[in-house]
């Protein structure tokens, strides 16, 4: 079967006798999926006056569209515990989300964007 080199959304990099993981291919495909590439960048996942809470605004339109996002993102914590405590505040509200925390999740959707544009930047 070969060598592997890309699981789960997960790439094998060998390095000498090392391998690193990375979910950088999945990222960028997860921005294509959603056509975030000419998204803003952002220096934080979350602001700190970001005040979720139930009815905050009007219901979003597509709740289907918020659980896959968010499931989606929930993934690159694996290796971006960076995102952590932002996903958690949006899964929070997976029942019913509002138009509110559909811009906190767009929010940290961009965040990956710029360090994934730097990290191929600085190569």
């Amino acid at each position: 079967m070969g060598s592997l080199f890309y699981f789960l959304g997960i790439e094998i990099v060998p390095k000498g006798i090392d391998i690193m993981l990375s979910q950088r291919k999945y990222i960028h495909e997860l921005l294509e999926r959603t056509y975030r590439f000419n998204a803003k960048l952002i220096s934080s996942p979350i602001t700190t006056t970001s005040n979720l809470s139930l009815g905050d605004s009007f219901l979003f339109s597509d709740p289907v569209k918020y659980h896959q996002t968010v499931r989606a993102l929930q993934f690159v914590t694996l290796s971006r515990p960076d995102i952590t405590y932002a996903i958690n505040k949006v899964c929070q509200f997976m029942h019913s989300p509002t138009e509110n925390h559909w811009s906190v999740v767009k929010r940290i959707h961009r965040y990956p964007l710029g360090t994934v544009i730097y990290a191929e930047s600085s190569r």
